[in-house]
């Protein structure tokens, strides 16, 4: 997340401190003040992998920290950010309905299937942006 910010700061040349990732309302501020100058915003969050590489029954993405799946953690950063009109979550369907909750909370969570390759996940999620978005 500090590389997204890092580059949404650099594109609005803006600075932004990764310090403030401790802090998520810091954050969350930093970022929507950032993209307050953007409009029709989509985020993609690629969750599709299956923990391979790690060699765990669970994909890291769905790992506890601090009480909840470390995806979770990162979906709320985004949610938090009213000026992302989008957030596409690539995720395989066996995983979506501990995230049917946070789409019921915030309308602008959709799902998409991941790929066989991370291209072919990219491509799904690119699939459900809608025309008029602009930055994705």
């Amino acid at each position: 997340l500090v590389c997204l910010v890092n580059s949404i700061s650099a594109f609005l040349s803006r600075p932004f401190h990764s310090k403030s990732l401790h802090h998520a309302p810091v954050h969350s501020a930093v970022v929507h003040d950032a993209i307050e100058e953007i409009k029709n915003v989509a985020a993609i969050v690629l969750a599709g992998g299956v923990g391979s590489r790690m060699k765990s029954d669970v994909p890291k993405q769905f790992l506890n920290l601090k009480g909840k799946p470390v995806l979770e953690h990162s979906l709320e950063l985004f949610m938090a950010i009213e000026g992302i009109d989008q957030i596409i979550l690539v995720i395989d369907e066996r995983f979506r309905e501990q995230f049917k909750e946070l789409q019921k909370s915030d309308q602008r969570l959709k799902f998409a299937s991941p790929g066989r390759e991370r291209q072919d996940s990219v491509l799904n999620g690119l699939a459900l942006v809608d025309d008029h978005t602009s930055f994705v």
